[in-house]
């Protein structure tokens, strides 16, 4: 993961000059479709259910041929519902974790038309993925960050934590079960099949050595004929597990059941007793509607309604090149714009078709260019044109390709104006970040490993002029990978020859230079770590020529600009806004706003900022109002 620098709620600094804050409120409210299963209403009829991300969250209780809908609220519970079961007891059960960073888990019960909280099975995990039930008349679900395994028994609703599973791993997120066993696949740095035995409480790692050099997890699953199977490399080898805890090599396996699909509801096709399918796009959450297919008939839409909760958490901010604000949402991902002169939002849409964030954006010849973390998708829109996502030349957003990078943190133009350069940090479990060279027209997607060795890239600036390129680090490789602890460096990499010609390290100790600015002859930057560092860099000679506290906290993803009406740098450190004098390096806290995320869109005499799912409107001082 990057270190991104943002701050909680629960850590936040104390208000300051909060009378130059102004809170917009939620621009965006969408909420996104985390998961859906079948079940059944009180009467024994089918019923189809949705779980939603939101504060608070909450589930639906559908007709599936009508689309007429109940609604059911977890008061006070704001959470990502990633497992969602309908259990032989006639309940629907439901994990959450995520935004409240908590394992809880739910119940309905359709005889009485409730959604209650059962509690949370352990101390400290952040979140219960998927469940399964096994024949002990239990749930069984895996955690994150210790790998462990919890039950709910499904008589007396008792919740177990039964402990780690990996010793070493930090996800399982998927599980199954049959017999005696429940096999946990735990990784993601490297694969392992757990199997558990329900009744002795005997655990062993069943996937054999070979399988397990480098990042991955594992893949046991229950398949459509009620076997279990584990799939290597996507089905280059494929085993069936017998007597348990032993393996058999088969040359293909049965399809998948729904219920291995949970947390992902876009590939989980939902089939009803007459044969009917339910199939869900990324889009069904914020546009409410899903699709039915009747046993060899077209595919027919059914809309439905619901009021929702807050469920857009702003990402990001940053002015576009026509006077307007935009920003971003985290999942469901949307795009909005602000027009500073009447604070007026327009919702645009979501810009990737995929859960996840923008992570790099830039504006190029007229069109903005977005990379994101949900499948390393590149996209580009161009304003002037109707909003129409795809995937055809003319689609508006358009995608483009893949950017071969978990998380691209950055994205600029290269030195040549005419290509387009990605850097971040990689996938799951795995070190070493990837550069890209992305030629937008085409498009092609050129990719550049191993330049950074166990490091990745977390920020980047063109050298106009020059056909060089000043690429910031972090150490951190993707989530839960086993990435070694180092100093953040500062490279120049040439884009003609693909060399890096010169390195340095700016500021010992931090994870991350965040954010990079070019100004004149020097780059600023900021790091996310510890303490928060401003640092300035000349070109010409080649040296760091000023290091210091930013003073309040943390640098931020997204958070320096540079203001052209009166010279000076604005950051983010912690939850305040900072003003720098790039002559004398001067710091000047200007405001503090508890809970500030990333993102800064500058627009006149304000700037626009992110709290939650807020915008907030920050009226810039005058350089002697606080003198």
């Amino acid at each position: 993961m990057i270190t991104l620098g943002t701050a909680n709620f629960a850590d936040a600094d104390e208000p300051f000059n909060l009378d130059l804050f102004t809170d917009l409120g939620t621009p965006v409210r969408r909420n996104a479709l985390y998961n859906h299963a079948l079940g059944k209403d009180a009467e024994g009829n089918e019923r189809y259910y949705q779980a939603y991300r939101g504060d608070p969250w909450f589930l639906l209780s559908l007709d599936p041929y009508t689309g007429e809908a109940d609604e059911y609220i977890a008061e006070g519970y704001v959470g990502n519902p990633w497992g969602i079961l309908w259990a032989s007891n006639d309940k629907l059960y439901i994990t959450t974790g995520g935004s409240r960073e908590i394992d809880d888990i739910f119940v309905f019960d359709p005889e009485t038309s409730t959604l209650s909280y059962l509690g949370r099975p352990t101390e400290t995990e952040q979140v219960v993925w998927t469940l399964c039930e096994a024949e002990d008349g239990k749930l069984y679900g895996g955690t994150y960050p210790s790998a462990k395994l919890v039950s709910v028994d499904l008589q007396t609703h008792k919740l177990t934590d039964l402990g780690r599973m990996s010793p070493d791993q930090m996800y399982i997120r998927f599980l199954d079960t049959k017999g005696e066993w429940v096999y946990c696949n735990a990784g993601p740095s490297r694969a392992a099949v757990w199997a558990y035995n329900i009744y002795t409480g005997e655990k062993r790692q069943i996937l054999p050595d070979r399988f397990r050099e480098g990042p991955g997890s594992g893949g046991a699953q229950k398949r459509a004929d009620g076997e279990m199977y584990i799939s290597i490399d996507g089905g280059k080898e494929i085993f069936r597990v017998v007597n348990g805890t032993e393996l058999e090599p088969v040359d293909t396996m049965p399809p998948p059941r729904p219920e291995n699909l949970q947390g992902n509801p876009t590939k989980a096709r939902l089939t009803l007793q007459d044969g009917t399918s339910i199939l869900v796009d990324n889009q069904t959450g914020p546009e409410k509607r899903y699709f039915l297919q009747r046993p060899d008939q077209e595919i027919v839409t059914i809309s439905f309604e619901y009021a929702g909760t807050v469920g857009s958490i702003l990402w990001s901010l940053q002015e576009g090149p026509d006077g307007l604000v935009y920003g971003t949402t985290s999942s469901p991902i949307t795009l909005f714009s602000v027009e500073p002169a009447t604070d007026e939002v327009e919702v645009l849409g979501d810009p990737i078709g995929v859960a996840g964030q923008v992570y790099g954006w830039v504006w190029h010849e007229d069109k903005l260019y977005m990379a994101a973390y949900g499948n390393s998708r590149l996209t580009v829109w161009d304003p002037r044109k109707p909003w129409n996502f795809g995937f055809e030349e003319d689609s508006n957003p358009r995608y483009l390709g893949c950017c071969h990078i978990g998380r691209p943190a950055s994205l600029i133009v290269a030195p040549d104006g005419k290509h387009l350069l990605a850097g971040g940090v990689p996938g799951y479990g795995s070190t070493g970040g990837v550069l890209t060279v992305i030629e937008p027209d085409e498009p092609n997607v050129e990719a550049i490993p191993g330049l950074f060795g166990e490091q990745s890239i977390a920020s980047m600036v063109a050298i106009p002029d020059t056909d060089l390129v000043c690429i910031g680090t972090t150490y951190h490789g993707g989530t839960a990978s086993e990435a070694q602890v180092s100093d953040p460096r500062l490279l120049l990499w040439d884009f003609n020859t693909r060399d890096i010609v010169f390195e340095t390290v700016p500021v010992a100790g931090e994870a991350s230079l965040v954010q990079m600015v070019l100004l004149g002859d020097k780059i600023y930057g900021t790091t996310a770590g510890d303490e928060g560092y401003l640092f300035a860099f000349d070109i010409e000679s080649r040296q760091v020529v000023h290091t210091a506290p930013l003073g309040y906290g943390a640098g931020s993803l997204f958070g320096l600009r540079y203001r052209e009406a009166d010279g000076m740098l604005y950051a983010i450190s912690g939850d305040s806004i900072v003003r720098i004098d790039p002559e004398s390096y001067t710091t000047e806290r200007l405001g503090t706003y508890p809970g500030m995320g990333f993102g800064m869109g500058l627009a006149g005499d304000y700037i626009y900022l992110c709290a939650g799912p807020n915008l907030i409107k920050f009226s810039i001082p005058r350089q002697d109002d606080n003198d």
